[in-house]
């Protein structure tokens, strides 16, 4: 089992919504992500992308593009991350541009081990 805790309360892409800790099996977290324009509707955005950053680093360790191909019927962005296991934290940065403008949330996740 892995323990996520977030007290991000902004980020819609994560099983926590809305901050406490979650307890999951396994090592795959499905991250979903949507964007919304100026007037709150849920759009598409261009220049879809999730960063991943280990353990404190300044610039991302992995990056994934995004396309439509990607989109759920709920126009949600999905993405399988798989956890690592030699790794002591995350950040999950999901960006994407609405009309131009950049739009991102990211999520820092501390991962223990839970017996």
């Amino acid at each position: 089992y892995y323990r996520i805790k977030s007290n991000n309360n902004a980020f819609r892409s994560t099983p926590c919504c809305g901050g406490g800790e979650v307890a999951i099996s396994g090592n795959t977290l499905r991250i979903k992500g949507s964007f919304l324009d100026t007037s709150g509707t849920v759009v598409t955005a261009s220049n879809v992308s999730i960063k991943i950053y280990y353990n404190g680093a300044k610039t991302p360790d992995e990056t994934y593009n995004l396309s439509e191909v990607d989109l759920n019927e709920d126009l949600q962005y999905e993405y399988d991350f798989v956890l690592p296991t030699d790794k002591q934290s995350v950040v999950l940065e999901l960006y994407g541009e609405v009309d131009g403008l950049p739009e991102v949330d990211r999520l820092a996740i501390p991962i223990q081990w839970v017996r």
